[in-house]
């Protein structure tokens, strides 16, 4: 049933994927940036029975008429950039222009905050 409705949801405009949960869950799908983008996301027991994944530049959220550039919801590129900002006494000023992760930012919080 899961994969008919996928199936289904991809008729519509501005849906790029839509993937069954039982196809997440056993890993049965090609091995790309976008797959891996959203393997990472998916959780069996959390996520829903289809993971839908709208166009670039779609959003399903009107935001109340104002402009919007990015959600981070979705797997595309533009739309994983997110600012981390730490400020307080002691911290070192620095500008990483790079991919970070949460480890990148656990060790040294967790040196600093001893």
């Amino acid at each position: 049933m899961e994969q008919a409705v996928a199936e289904e949801l991809l008729k519509f405009d501005g849906v790029a994927l839509a993937v069954s949960s039982a196809a997440l869950h056993t890993a049965s799908l090609p091995d790309t940036v976008l797959m891996r983008s959203i393997l990472k996301n998916f959780h069996p027991k959390r996520s829903g029975d289809i993971y839908l994944v709208f166009e670039p530049d779609v959003f399903v959220n009107e935001f109340d008429g104002l402009t919007v550039a990015s959600s981070h919801g979705s797997p595309w590129r533009y739309d994983t950039f997110v600012p981390v900002i730490f400020a307080g006494a002691g911290l070192s000023a620095i500008e990483v222009g790079r991919s970070i992760s949460s480890y990148d930012i656990a060790q040294p919080w967790r040196t600093t905050s001893r």
